[in-house]
């Protein structure tokens, strides 16, 4: 019984041997069909100074899918110059136990980039794939990063002032590497004892501007300067591999000391003066500048009477004085105040007109607004120049019915005239005796509309015109500022039916220009706006507005 089973199982172990070996043969048959793939390495491109590409071509996956490709690299040393030497080293070969990429699996090629690298290193790279069968690796190329170091040219110096300048930097060349910081930098001699100090040669570590990052030209602002001082600077650009600094240039800023070049009169009047002044603002920011007079001392300062024009920012500007007496000297100087201090220019006197006269012995002010002379009171005279006298018009029904030259006083009151001057109609503005003093003129629609526009249009020049407060006009006399000088009163008028209305509330001024058979224009101001309107079909002739004059 024994002896059976014993055979029985040498049988059984005979079998599964048999099976085993057999099962081991067939499939080492079907492992020996599978290879390593095969690849090349392209070639490396974009070369910067810290990262470059390759990749690989796949010929083959070796019959098994790759499930991992990249390429593999390896640096040697930083590149500098060196004897020949008799043996050269061994090519290194790079394999996934050093740098690599990994771009994926499958059998398609595929590109690789490379970062983190050094500059002006030699390197040497080779694709690889990774199937079943193991890793293989295409051949071995090499490439030598770019050295990364930034060409910068130094922009002129330009706007120097007293302690401000500008410079900047034209970028030539970033090394192949970004840019993260870019500016000018500057420096002064150290006064030191001992031999003439050689010129400093600025760094990052002195003063300097950041202007950014990038490859972009740059202009730089250096403040905070002294003085009447040299300065060296040169542009600088940072980039991972270092600071690279452009060509110095020199600067001396000025002094900040204004000075006055000249003040010339344009127009002396009764009231008013008008000088053209010229200075040099020594390089400061000016923060007033216009002219001071006065009538007894010789040299007058800002502690007296002065204008200020520092709303012109060019440094040739027009200083209108205003208020003045006539018949009266006076004397006038320029000046200029910045933080350095205040300047004046050398005095010089004038002696203001008598006034401007009527046929009646009237005086009147003027003043300069733009390229026109206009007077400063609204017309009172009731003769012409050849002395024939203009009818004064009492009768609402006379006045409503006349075709010839007529005035009034507002409300038949004569002494609104001395305030607000008197009313015509229109056929007195044309009368051929002419109604304006020698020299002067009722002023045309074209007339009004330049000093309309010379005040900034319609919509804000009457604020300009008008008289300052509620003396005379109504309140709230919005947007006046009468910065013109012109000082319009509101002297209503006289309806062409003969009644008078709208004195404190509208002023109205004819003009010397015809709008049709039965009207002309004219123009209004009004206590609640900065208006000024324009009149042609509500200008009737017989109404009875005021007369403003402008010299010929």
């Amino acid at each position: 019984m024994k002896t059976k089973i014993s055979f029985f199982m040498l049988i059984v172990t005979g079998v599964a041997l048999m099976l085993v070996i057999g099962y081991t043969q067939g499939n080492s048959q079907v492992n020996s069909t599978i290879k390593h793939p095969v690849l090349n390495t392209f070639e490396v491109e974009d070369v910067l100074a810290e990262s470059a590409t390759c990749g690989g071509e796949i010929i083959s996956d070796g019959g098994s899918f790759i499930v991992e490709k990249g390429v593999c690299w390896v640096g040697g040393k930083k590149q500098t110059a060196q004897k020949s030497t008799a043996q050269k080293p061994p090519i290194p070969t790079p394999a996934i136990t050093d740098n690599k990429t990994i771009d994926g699996e499958g059998g398609e090629n595929f590109s690789s980039y490379m970062s983190g690298l050094k500059p002006n290193t030699t390197y040497y790279v080779r694709a690889y794939a990774t199937n079943s069968a193991g890793t293989k690796y295409g051949e071995t190329t090499s490439f030598t990063t770019h050295d990364g170091v930034i060409i910068i040219h130094t922009l002129k110096v330009d706007s120097v002032l007293a302690e401000s300048a500008t410079c900047g930097g034209e970028i030539i060349s970033d090394g192949d590497s970004r840019i993260i910081e870019k500016g000018v930098c500057w420096a002064i001699i150290q006064k030191q004892p001992g031999p003439k100090p050689s010129i400093p040669i600025p760094t990052i570590a002195d003063h300097k501007t950041n202007d950014g990052e990038g490859y972009d030209s740059y202009i730089s602002s250096i403040n905070e300067l002294s003085v009447s001082t040299k300065y060296y600077v040169r542009a600088y650009a940072t980039n991972s591999v270092g600071t690279s600094y452009g060509n110095i240039l020199s600067f001396t800023t000025q002094d900040g000391i204004a000075e006055i070049k000249k003040i010339e009169e344009i127009v002396i009047l009764a009231a008013t003066a008008s000088f053209k002044i010229s200075l040099t603002d020594g390089g400061a920011i000016i923060n007033a500048k216009g002219v001071c007079w006065d009538s007894s001392k010789q040299t007058p300062s800002i502690i007296d009477n002065f204008t200020n024009n520092i709303e012109d920012t060019s440094n040739t500007f027009i200083s209108n004085i205003k208020g003045l007496t006539p018949s009266t000297k006076y004397y006038v100087r320029a000046y200029a105040t910045s933080r350095f201090g205040t300047v004046y220019g050398d005095t010089i006197s004038f002696t203001t007109q008598p006034g401007i006269p009527d046929i009646d012995g009237n005086f009147y002010t003027a003043i300069v607004i733009g390229t026109q002379v206009w007077m400063v009171e609204n017309l009172k005279v009731t003769h012409y120049r050849n002395g024939d006298e203009i009818q004064n018009i009492i009768d609402n029904s006379t006045w409503e019915n006349l075709t010839t030259s007529a005035y009034c006083n507002y409300g038949n009151d004569i002494n609104n005239a001395d305030t607000y001057g008197r009313l015509y109609n229109w056929y007195a503005v044309t009368d051929n005796r002419n109604i304006a003093p020698t020299g002067w003129h009722v002023p045309t629609d074209a007339e009004w509309q330049i000093l309309v526009d010379y005040l900034g249009g319609g919509e804000v020049a009457g604020g300009k015109m008008k008289e300052i407060g509620t003396t005379h006009w109504d309140n709230p006399n919005e947007g006046a500022t009468n910065e013109s000088g012109f000082s319009a009163l509101p002297g209503g008028d006289r309806d062409s039916d003969g009644a008078c209305s709208s004195v404190g509330s509208t002023g109205y001024w004819w003009s010397a220009t015809e709008n049709n058979s039965y009207s002309a224009w004219a123009r209004d101001l009004e206590y609640f706006g900065s208006r000024v309107n324009r009149y042609g079909t509500g200008g009737h002739k017989r109404s009875g507005f005021s007369l403003r004059c402008v010299r010929d």
